[in-house]
C-alpha cells in the first residue's frame, strides 16, 4: 500500500509541475501575443505623430512648437500612449512612444506587471523631387516626353519613361535625364548633359497634393462645384473645384486652385502666383494667343495643349508632354510657393 501510495504523490508532483509548465507556456504565448499587438499599435501611433509634426514644419525654428503639437494631438488619437519628441529641427523630428501593457498568466511565473512598451520613428519634411525640374514627364509607361517645335528651357527636364529631342529650335539650359532611351533628331541645344536610362522612376505627389488642398479649402470654405470660371481678381488660399476650370483675366495674389477636372486657360494678363492643379485626363485642355503665366502646371493625368507665344515662369508637370503649336518659354523656377510642394516621410531614427 505505501508504494502505492508514493506512486500517487509522485504522479501528483507531476501533474502539478505539468500543470506549471502549460500556464507557463499559455502565458507566454499569450501574453507574447499582446504585447506584439501593442507594440504595433504604439508603432503606428508614433509614426503617425511623426509625419503629422514634420508636415508643420517650413524650415524656421518657430514652425517646431507647431509641430510638437501636432504630433502630440495624432499620438493622442491613436490610443492611450505617452509621447516624448526626442529631436526636433527645422526639418525633422525624432519621437518615442509608450505604453503600459498589462500582463496575465506571466504573472503567475513571477513576470511583472504592467510591462513598458516603447517603438520609435522620426519623419522629415522635404521637397518632392518633381519640382526640381522645368519641365516633368510622369507617365512610366509608353510615354514619351517630346522636346520639340520652338521651345526654350531654363532648367531641367524629366521623363520617367523616354525621351525625344526633336528639331534645332529647342534649347535647354539644364540636362535632360530619361528613365529609358532616349532619341535625338536635328540639333537641339542642350547646355547640361544628357542622361539616358538612368532607370529611375520619380513618382508624381498627386494624393498627397490634393488632401492637402482639400483640407485648406475646406478650412477656408473655397470648396466649388464645377464648372468655375476665375475671372480677374485676388486670389489667396486654396480652392477645391469639383469639374472643371476656366481662368480668364488679370490676378494678384499667391493662391492654389485645383480642379478635379480640366482646367482651360484663357486670356490671362498677370496671375499673380498661382498653383494650378488639373487632374482630369486632359489636364490643361487650352493655352491659346500670347500669354505670360506666373504658375506651377500640374496636370498628373493630362498634359497641356494650345498655340501662340507662352512663357510659363513655373514648373510644368504633367503625365505627358508631346507638343506645343506655337512658341513655349519655360522657367522652372522655384520661387513660387502656392503649391503644396513639400511632404513628410518617415526616416531612419
Amino acid at each position: 500500500m505505501k508504494f502505492f501510495s508514493d506512486q500517487k504523490g509522485q504522479a501528483m508532483v507531476m501533474v502539478v509541475l505539468a500543470f506549471a509548465v502549460l500556464v507557463g507556456f499559455a502565458g507566454l504565448a499569450m501574453d507574447s501575443a499582446n504585447i506584439f499587438y501593442q507594440k504595433t499599435k504604439i508603432q503606428s501611433a508614433v509614426d503617425a505623430a511623426c509625419l503629422a509634426g514634420a508636415m508643420q514644419l517650413d524650415g524656421t525654428v518657430a514652425a517646431e512648437t507647431t509641430a510638437t503639437t501636432a504630433a502630440t494631438t495624432i499620438a493622442g488619437q491613436n490610443g492611450p500612449v505617452t509621447l516624448i519628441i526626442d529631436t526636433i529641427t527645422p526639418s525633422k523630428i525624432r519621437a518615442t512612444a509608450s505604453r503600459d501593457v498589462p500582463l496575465y498568466l506571466l504573472t503567475v511565473l513571477g513576470f511583472t506587471s504592467p510591462q513598458t512598451v516603447a517603438a520609435h520613428a522620426a519623419a522629415e519634411l522635404v521637397t518632392d523631387p518633381c519640382f526640381d525640374y522645368a519641365i516633368f514627364s510622369g507617365g512610366e509607361i509608353n510615354t514619351t516626353l517630346i522636346l520639340g517645335g520652338s521651345l526654350i528651357v531654363h532648367g531641367s527636364t524629366w521623363s520617367n519613361d523616354r525621351t525625344k529631342l526633336n528639331g534645332s529650335h529647342v534649347y535647354i539650359t539644364g540636362n535632360v535625364y530619361s528613365s529609358n532611351d532616349m532619341e535625338e533628331n536635328g540639333s537641339p541645344t542642350v547646355e547640361g548633359e544628357k542622361y539616358a536610362n538612368v532607370n529611375t522612376i520619380l513618382p508624381m505627389p498627386t494624393d498627397i497634393m490634393s488632401q492637402k488642398v482639400l483640407a485648406q479649402a475646406t478650412t477656408e470654405g473655397h470648396i466649388f462645384a464645377g464648372p468655375k470660371t476665375f475671372s480677374s481678381g485676388s486670389i489667396s488660399g486654396a480652392y477645391y473645384i469639383n469639374g472643371d476650370v476656366n481662368i480668364e483675366g488679370t490676378f494678384i495674389g499667391t493662391g492654389t486652385i485645383l480642379a478635379t477636372g480640366n482646367i482651360t486657360i484663357g486670356d490671362v494678363g498677370s496671375t499673380g502666383q498661382l498653383g494650378l492643379i488639373a487632374l482630369g485626363t486632359e489636364g490643361f485642355n487650352k493655352l491659346n494667343g500670347d500669354r505670360t503665366i506666373d504658375a506651377i502646371l500640374y496636370a498628373p493625368n493630362g498634359s497641356i495643349n494650345g498655340n501662340g507665344d507662352a512663357i510659363i515662369n513655373g514648373n510644368l508637370i504633367v503625365k505627358n508632354f508631346s507638343s506645343f503649336n506655337g512658341n513655349l518659354t519655360v522657367y522652372g523656377t522655384s520661387d513660387i510657393t502656392s503649391l503644396p510642394k513639400t511632404f513628410s516621410h518617415l526616416c531612419p531614427y
